[in-house]
């Protein structure tokens, strides 16, 4: 069997695939796109054929949501195996009642707050779009029938169809989005002024664009600075030891998964918290600590909090894919420097693989000591291809 990842930088968040053959027999898998670049839309179209056999939503979040929801939209006739989202989508009661005018209305100004930053096909970034990525699935009824109404949760295993390998969930855990579902709930008092105490038809709809916009109004997560202008051998492996602040409850939401095949591994971490992902793996998979990948894309665009020396020191890699970020913090210097000091575990070396630069690694390539890491740099995010 050959498999192929690819990442597409769509800006500061993600955009993944995973092309499986076998012979004539393909399966596609995509994760998150943050934004709808012209690239994505043709390799959709063109190499995949208009065909995702398992599309992963990881979390309801605009770096991963909304280029998703301007791919439905712009490919109705596209056809989707499997859908694996955690959104508030549950069997209809008979008793599930509507909003009044006057909520509808709330709504659809509360669905123009939201950023969907589309690339169209000249390149320029459009106006804000009235669309949720819930909405257009719950409109296509072949979609819909594909969105599993089961939270995807640690310990789920999944055998994806035409022994293509299996997926074993990581992250979330329960609890943690029955605390979601709490938020949800506050928000909509706030923006309804109403008890969500009954079924509403267009729940995932509701729950989507609420939990969206409480997002984007949280306060930025604390970030220990390294002064990078002064980046030197001895600062940038002391900061592997940087104090590591707890993940956002969004975060710690998100859905990672390892795909297996024949003893082949890929580690997609989301923006999945460390912790949950490294008790779930002693848990559900089997064999000694540190577990090889063939490759791990990196939690949270390389954050400073999502890469801790534990998670390393469970799943380990030759290859680490850094995908989205912004130009100051993601990648950090932190988890840069955990990956690459972490002992070797066998390794020769690593390989770090980016589809975004940044002032961190710009300085960091600049360090005159750099070199003597046991580390390549890939910044041309050359896609990963192997025969299995």
């Amino acid at each position: 069997m050959n498999l192929s990842f690819r990442t597409f930088n769509c800006g500061a968040g993600d955009c993944l695939f995973i092309k499986l053959r076998k012979e004539t027999d393909m399966f596609h898998i995509m994760v998150d796109c943050g934004c709808l670049k012209d690239e994505i839309l043709s390799f959709v179209k063109n190499e995949l054929g208009k065909r995702i056999d398992l599309m992963v939503v990881t979390h309801i979040d605009n770096d991963h949501i909304a280029g998703l929801s301007m791919l439905l939209e712009k490919v109705p006739d596209l056809q989707i195996g499997k859908i694996l989202f955690n959104c508030y989508h549950r069997p209809k009661k008979e008793d599930t009642i509507m909003l009044s005018d006057k909520q509808v209305a709330a709504l659809e100004k509360l669905k123009q707050r939201i950023p969907l930053n589309f690339v169209s096909e000249n390149g320029k970034v459009s106006a804000n779009q009235a669309i949720s990525l819930s909405e257009k699935i719950m409109k296509n009824s072949a979609w819909t029938a594909v969105w599993g109404y089961d939270p995807v949760v640690a310990g789920n295993e999944m055998n994806l169809d035409g022994d293509f390998g299996k997926i074993v969930i990581l992250s979330p855990q329960q609890t943690d989005l029955n605390v979601l579902e709490n938020q949800f709930k506050k928000e909509f008092w706030k923006k309804f002024f109403d008890n969500h105490s009954r079924q509403y038809k267009n729940d995932e709809e509701i729950y989507e664009v609420l939990l969206r916009l409480w997002e984007t109004t949280l306060i930025e997560e604390r970030i220990t600075k390294v002064s990078y202008s002064k980046l030197t051998k001895e600062s940038f492996v002391k900061s592997a030891g940087t104090e590591v602040v707890p993940v956002s409850l969004p975060n710690r939401c998100s859905i990672a998964f390892l795909y297996e095949y024949h003893g082949h591994r890929i580690l997609l971490l989301g923006d999945a918290a460390p912790d949950i992902v490294a008790d779930s793996m002693k848990k559900y998979i089997v064999g000694e600590t540190p577990f090889m990948m063939d490759l791990i894309k990196v939690s949270h665009h390389g954050s400073s909090h999502s890469t801790t020396k534990d998670i390393i020191e469970v799943a380990d890699s030759k290859h680490y894919y850094f995908t989205g970020g912004n130009k100051e913090e993601r990648p950090s210097v932190e988890t840069l420097s955990r990956i690459i000091t972490a002992p070797l575990h066998g390794l020769e070396r690593r390989e770090l693989h980016f589809n975004r630069k940044n002032r961190v690694l710009k300085d960091l390539f600049a360090m005159p000591e750099f070199a003597e890491f046991p580390c390549i740099i890939d910044l041309d995010n050359k896609p990963y291809e192997i025969e299995i």
